[in-house]
């Protein structure tokens, strides 16, 4: 119940910070155009959650009462006069015991490395109890031990912790353990492309757009259960906006220079604008599968299978002409054109098969960093650009771009445990890459009619830092 609940109000929460978010980008005549991105993140969180929780609630058929109790280790040799010597030794742990709840216990001085024995200093409940002897870990500062627990059914003695006390889902290797998260991403991106055109007239490359300095700010959530002991699966969803510029340069050939009779001979770059953007939508989504193939007490090793959707939508108002070599071509440079007005919109989506490596080290009882790196041998990409002043062209859209290519995902998290034993402060750094070569490009023209060039390259990046809360149960 309480991960269902968790989910809630993650999913409650980003809601509510999506208008602060993208403050400005919920107009009359975009907000229709935003649905189908709201019925994805939708569908995506249905996908994972409901499924999942359904298993978890199957897997769940025994509850039991636990209590926090404290363990004293004193070292070999040591009688039990000396054992307030050793207090900085004293350590928290669960024992999970279906019947009755866990006492508080002394460990007695070892007689050998592998076989100590817990009691409450009650021999003859310990020999009435002897078949509820259970074996357990211990983890200290010089290692870790298995030990034998026998617990006597006499609540003499006892001293369970009543205010650590909570009732939980049965406790074994195949009861899922969720982490929910909820953070926010500032970052910086860019996405580029440049095609060719088989006309005389025009260089190689023909033209290219590059939207840079594309700053982002993101909501997002991420989350993740573990179950079986050995497999995973996660969700990652975001959604944001931020702002950045245009760079729009077109290029000719030889014969191009002389028929726009340009200042400069040969190919060149004959124009250059600067436009303002508005980043109007980034959206985001990850579904991954995986399993650990090596875990110890300290470090998790993992490989995983997963999805990704990225988008993201440029709005490119009024420009400054910055290079001009051709009056037949261009406004002077310095011309500062159409300001406030939409130029250009372009669309970028990302679908990509991501494979994985994933890695967990548990640094100190409060902290752990983890690493992450995907790589992704298949990405299918659609880049929709309108140029909203070009009445040779039709307006949806205008052009478009389409190819396969790859890329790959690179993460690093630390997490520090604060005020909670479950709650987590994270901050992490994040760095996405894909590309397109060696593709399509379609011009669409306002008489019904098309044209083909060929897409040399098209490429999206984003960086950035993340912080946030997460909450494990």
């Amino acid at each position: 119940m309480y991960p269902v609940i968790g989910v809630f109000v993650l999913i409650i929460a980003t809601v509510c910070l999506w208008p602060l978010l993208c403050k400005g980008s919920y107009t009359t005549e975009n907000k229709k155009d935003r649905n189908p991105h709201l019925i994805f993140t939708v569908s995506l969180l249905a996908i994972y959650v409901v499924p999942v929780h359904l298993s978890y609630a199957q897997t769940i058929t025994q509850s039991t009462r636990v209590e926090s109790f404290e363990v004293l280790i004193p070292s070999p040799g040591i009688g039990e006069t000396d054992v307030a010597a050793f207090e900085n030794q004293t350590l928290e742990m669960y024992v999970f015991l279906p019947e009755e709840s866990p006492k508080k216990v002394d460990i007695t001085p070892p007689t050998s490395e592998t076989d100590l024995t817990v009691s409450e200093n009650k021999p003859s409940a310990i020999k009435e109890n002897a078949s509820r002897s259970r074996q357990m870990y211990i983890f200290t500062p010089e290692g870790s031990r298995k030990i034998d627990i026998t617990l006597p059914t006499s609540e003499v003695g006892s001293t369970a912790s009543k205010e650590n006390t909570s009732i939980i889902e049965k406790n074994d290797s195949r009861s899922p353990k969720w982490t929910h998260s909820i953070s926010t991403w500032v970052s910086t991106g860019q996405t580029d492309w440049n095609h060719t055109s088989r006309g005389i007239l025009f260089g190689d490359p023909t033209s290219e757009l590059i939207y840079q300095d594309l700053l982002g700010f993101t909501g997002e959530f991420q989350s993740k259960v573990d179950w079986g002991g050995h497999w995973f699966a996660r969700l990652l969803a975001g959604y944001g906006a931020g702002s950045g510029e245009l760079i729009d340069d077109d290029f000719v050939s030889t014969v191009g220079a002389t028929f726009f009779a340009t200042s400069v001979a040969g190919p060149h770059r004959i124009s250059r604008t600067l436009s303002d953007v508005d980043l109007d939508e980034i959206l985001y989504g990850q579904l991954d599968l995986g399993g650990y193939f090596y875990q110890s007490a300290h470090v998790k090793l993992g490989a995983y299978f997963g999805y990704q959707y990225w988008t993201e939508e440029n709005v490119g108002k009024g420009f400054t002409q910055l290079e001009c070599t051709s009056a037949m071509f261009c406004l002077s440079p310095g011309t500062v054109a159409f300001t406030g007005q939409r130029v250009i919109t372009n669309t970028v989506q990302w679908h990509s098969i991501r494979l994985g490596l994933n890695a967990l080290f548990q640094i100190t009882n409060k902290l752990d960093l983890e690493l992450d790196a995907a790589f992704i041998p298949l990405t299918y990409a659609i880049d929709e650009d309108i140029h909203h002043l070009r009445a040779d062209l039709a307006q949806s859209p205008s052009i478009e771009h389409t190819g396969r290519g790859e890329g790959y995902n690179l993460e690093g998290t630390l997490r520090y445990n604060i005020f909670l034993p479950g709650l987590y402060l994270k901050a992490s750094y994040r760095f996405w890459q894909l590309e397109v070569k060696d593709s399509r490009t379609l011009f669409f023209r306002s008489d019904g009619s098309s044209g083909q060039a060929i897409l040399n390259r098209l490429r999206s990046y984003r960086h950035g830092g993340t912080i946030g809360l997460e909450y494990r149960f």
